[in-house]
């Protein structure tokens, strides 16, 4: 099942909200009930929601991410377009993304046109250390300036912690070459990855 709900500005933050809560309620119901597989076919079945341009902000995105946290069912939630996504709404989606990697189910995560900025960046690539199921390829492409340049970095073999993509990114605009990381190699190294991304992404 899908709910498609794009380009509705009037959902806002209350009609996030109210999806939210019903997609974990149904999920919570149908866990402890005994009912048989056919009663799957409720919202907790639900697989992909599209919320793109809805009007949505840091509230609405909590509750999604509240939502995250217990929901074992959805695999796509695209929220591009809600520019009213900041760093605070980010960092609640990764760190329910983060938190219950083992049960959640979700594949795909579209933000892109959110206003997530260093905070929520971090949050994002810290998150992948923890998701091994979540689309890195197709989370990238969904974001865009920092945020994008961050989640790439945390991806690479040698970027291995998110403190050190912070050094990395001053590394690539400042005049420090050699700075030691968190991980005990030399922040050099980890430039010339911050280099070749930052590259590739200008490409």
């Amino acid at each position: 099942k899908q709910l498609i709900i794009d380009g509705n500005s009037g959902v806002g933050d209350v009609g996030a909200i109210a999806i939210a809560a019903a997609l974990t309620k149904d999920t919570t119901t149908s866990s402890s009930s005994t009912a048989t597989t056919s009663s799957s076919s409720s919202a907790s079945a639900l697989v992909r929601l599209s919320i793109k341009s809805c009007g949505i902000g840091d509230a609405g995105a909590r509750a999604l991410a509240h939502m995250l946290s217990h929901n074992s069912t959805l695999k796509q939630l695209n929220m591009d377009g809600n520019s009213g996504v900041g760093d605070v709404g980010a960092t609640a989606i990764a760190t329910a993304l983060g938190a219950h990697s083992q049960s959640s189910a979700l594949v795909h995560l579209g933000m892109e046109g959110c206003s997530i900025g260093e905070v929520g960046a971090k949050a994002l690539a810290d998150m992948l250390s923890h998701n091994a199921l979540l689309d890195r390829s197709s989370l990238v492409q969904s974001l865009s300036g920092l945020a994008k340049v961050f989640v790439e970095l945390r991806i690479k073999t040698l970027c291995h912690d998110p403190k050190d993509v912070a050094r990395v990114l001053q590394g690539t605009t400042g005049s420090t070459t050699t700075t030691t990381t968190s991980s005990g190699s030399m922040g050099s190294v980890s430039i010339n990855c911050g280099r070749s991304v930052i590259n590739s992404l200008s490409d």
